[in-house]
């Protein structure tokens, strides 16, 4: 695109590309994949003239290098949010991975040429991720950690961001660590982008890890710390787990699971519930035609009301997170990576031009691991990198003698793989 030039830095040993802002007639404008209208694969498009952001205080603009792909992101275009909370035209994506090219005088936290990650918010704005540029607020980014790569970094914001909240609000966290070690913890759909994450974190603050996905991601599942793996296919969780209940549940999932997952969780101070706001509950009103959304929230608000208001009285305790961008989890994020206790699972990466393939790769359910779409450079022409071309300490493991498909994201409706 004519109006941005960016070139790197001539700084020896510089690990931070420099940057140059050449200025002229259409420096307003660039490529980015949105929507104007609910639907599907026909309402995605590249518009070439998408106005830019404007920066203000307390705002970095960023020069997006690569953007991670959620299911969120293609839910929305299909309409599972109402447009007073995400209005359109909307830009794809809230995961991001790039450079700061422009930011406050003063900021104390970055400066022009940092590599950032985080996540945007996706409530009550046009712009996403699946641009050139983005203006983000300060206070949700981070330098990225230096052990990983553009995309491999941008598939990690709204997945760890998810894992991190919702088990701290189950009081699970480095401030607790010393009390949890032992304790058991079950987390559905292992092998989908939160499962994977929260399994990882699990461990990390001493938890016996249980989770549930199929039996061809169970290798994959206790590669990344699970110690116990439970078919979904061919068994029932709550009768394995009924002799011997756990402490604390994380669900992403919702729906039946949840009333089932209640079965085999200790019913004692201490033990907590933890799940993410799930589209889960579409399931009960499929063929209520077009009452099936108001009935659905309705539905969701009275028995999320309920279930909040009864942990006051008894039982565990009942979390409910709706996933917040958050620049100091982030930096978390950042140490675990460096430190080698959280890997990223990186699996495919599309360039921008095929934005439309990777979105319906994830609609598809069968994507192994995160995907990640690579913007700059990635714009015309192009193939698809698939995991071969990941760092060995990021891959996915191979099992039988091929990849992990990860195919459990797709039972996972919620917040990893649901309505954010």
């Amino acid at each position: 695109l004519p109006p941005l030039s960016f070139t790197s830095s001539s700084s020896s040993g510089s690990s931070s590309p420099g940057f140059t802002m050449k200025r002229n007639k259409e420096e307003c404008i660039m490529r980015a994949a949105c929507y104007d209208s609910h639907g599907g694969q026909t309402v995605r498009r590249m518009r070439e003239d998408y106005p830019m952001p404007t920066r203000r205080k307390g705002w970095v603009l960023v020069k997006i290098m690569a953007a991670g792909v959620n299911p969120v992101d293609y839910k929305l275009c299909r309409g599972d949010v109402p447009s007073i909370l995400v209005p359109k035209p909307k830009i794809f994506g809230g995961d991001l991975a790039g450079v700061v090219v422009e930011c406050d005088a003063d900021s104390k936290k970055f400066k022009k040429g940092d590599k950032v990650f985080g996540m945007m918010e996706y409530k009550y704005t046009k712009w996403g991720t699946y641009a050139e540029m983005a203006c983000v607020r300060e206070s949700a980014l981070a330098r990225m950690p230096k052990n990983l790569s553009f995309p491999e970094a941008a598939c990690l914001p709204l997945v760890t961001l998810t894992s991190i909240q919702a088990l701290r609000r189950g009081g699970i966290c480095e401030k607790s660590r010393g009390q949890l070690k032992g304790k058991r913890i079950l987390i559905h759909a292992g092998s989908g982008g939160v499962g994977s994450v929260a399994i990882q974190l699990a461990r990390h603050f001493g938890l016996y890890v249980i989770t549930t996905c199929s039996a061809k991601n169970a290798a994959f599942a206790k590669s990344l710390g699970a110690n116990e793996v439970v078919d979904y296919r061919a068994q029932k969780f709550e009768e394995e787990l009924k002799n011997n209940p756990v402490d604390f549940v994380f669900d992403v999932m919702g729906a039946d699971i949840e009333k089932r997952s209640h079965q085999i969780i200790k019913q004692t101070k201490g033990s907590a519930y933890m799940t993410i706001l799930t589209n889960g509950m579409f399931e009960y009103f499929e063929g209520w035609g077009r009452f099936k959304k108001p009935a659905a929230y309705t539905w969701g608000l009275g028995h999320y009301s309920w279930k909040l208001t009864k942990q006051l009285f008894m039982g565990p305790a009942y979390s409910v997170t709706i996933v917040q961008p958050c620049g100091e989890d982030m930096e978390y994020a950042r140490d675990l990576v460096e430190k080698g206790i959280l890997k990223p699972q990186l699996a495919k990466t599309y360039p921008f031009n095929r934005f439309n393939e990777a979105l319906s790769e994830v609609a598809e359910g069968h994507c192994r691991g995160k995907l990640a779409i690579e913007i700059a450079g990635g714009g015309s022409g192009g193939s698809v990198r698939d995991d071969s071309s990941v760092s060995s300490a990021h891959r996915l493991p191979v099992i039988d003698g091929k990849q992990s498909d990860g195919a459990d994201e797709k039972k996972a409706g919620g917040m990893a793989g649901g309505i954010r």
